[in-house]
């Protein structure tokens, strides 16, 4: 399946996992994730913003569940991980 054809498919199912955890928002895809190429075996690639409140227990359960819904492998980062918003992935990441 080309990856945006898979982002599409699963594009809601992911938004809604994603209000189950009120600390996380802002999803956006990177990386491969933005290529129009088709791979055998795809992964997700996604960075969320994150609250001064959230903790790894929230991310980690995020990327679980993410994992589980779309039996891939998920490659998931936060706003803080990823550094100044204005260079590298995150100047090219796009909304979900």
């Amino acid at each position: 399946m080309k990856l945006p054809d898979f982002v599409k498919t699963h594009r809601q199912e992911i938004l809604d996992l994603l209000t189950r955890y009120p600390t996380l928002s802002n999803p956006r895809i990177w990386g491969a994730m933005l290529s129009d190429q088709e791979r055998p075996e795809p992964w997700f690639e996604m960075v969320v913003d994150t609250k001064p409140n959230t903790s790894w227990r929230e991310i980690g359960g995020l990327q679980y569940e993410l994992e589980k819904l779309l039996k891939v492998e998920v490659y998931l980062r936060t706003d803080r991980m990823m550094g100044n918003p204005n260079q590298g992935v995150m100047a090219h990441a796009q909304p979900l």
